[in-house]
Formats: structure tokens, C-alpha cells, sequence
């Protein structure tokens, strides 16, 4: 196996059975955060 088969393994050990993730975004000095779902073919 290779490392990156590897850690996308983790990645979608970490991210469970729900499939999301928080993105967050920042300009000018304010954050905003928000749920994703991630679609994983």
C-alpha cells in the first residue's frame, strides 16, 4: 500500500460514517466555519 492510499485511509477513518467535515474560510479579517458532507466515489 502505498502512503498516500495509506493516509487516505485514515482520512476516511477519522471522518466516520456521517462523511463531514467543518470548512472554514477567513478574508479581511473575519472566519466564518460551516458543516460539509464530503462525497467520497
Amino acid at each position: 500500500m502505498t502512503v498516500y492510499h495509506t493516509l487516505l485511509e485514515e482520512l476516511y477513518q477519522r471522518l466516520g460514517s456521517s462523511k463531514q467535515m467543518v470548512l472554514a474560510t477567513s478574508r479581511k479579517d473575519r472566519t466564518t466555519a460551516r458543516m460539509m458532507s464530503c462525497v467520497i466515489p
